[in-house]
Parts: C-alpha cells; structure tokens; sequence
C-alpha cells in the first residue's frame, strides 16, 4: 500500500505527508510479489497499461465524480 500511495503522490506532485498507523491487523498479509507469468503463458493476456498510468486514471475518475 506504502508504494502506492508513494506512486500516487509522486504522479501527482503532491506534497503531503504520508502516515500509516504501523498496526498490523490480525490475518493481515504484509508481503507480497504479484506475478502475472501465468496469465500471460496460460492465456496470453498482456496488460494494457502500466502501474502507472492505471493509477493516474484511478485518480482521475474519482476526482471527476
């Protein structure tokens, strides 16, 4: 989550603090890798835009409704 917020307000030149409470709630997973190998050999999906630019069009949406 760190990194994405990281992305967001890097993406958006923002200038605020970011904080998290640091408390890991129970069954919370604090790790992980995405990996997208399988759906790529199994299927042969490719994603269409990158982190990036799928977050700067997230952002959009939410700040134009």
């Amino acid at each position: 989550m760190h990194e994405i917020v990281e992305k967001i307000v890097r993406l958006y030149g923002l200038n605020v603090p970011i904080r998290f409470s640091g408390k890991k709630r129970p069954h919370e997973i604090m790790d992980t890798v995405a990996d997208i190998s399988k759906a790529k050999e199994k299927l042969g999906w490719e994603p269409e835009v990158d982190v990036d630019e799928g977050l700067k069009r997230v952002v959009d949406y939410y700040k134009e409704t």
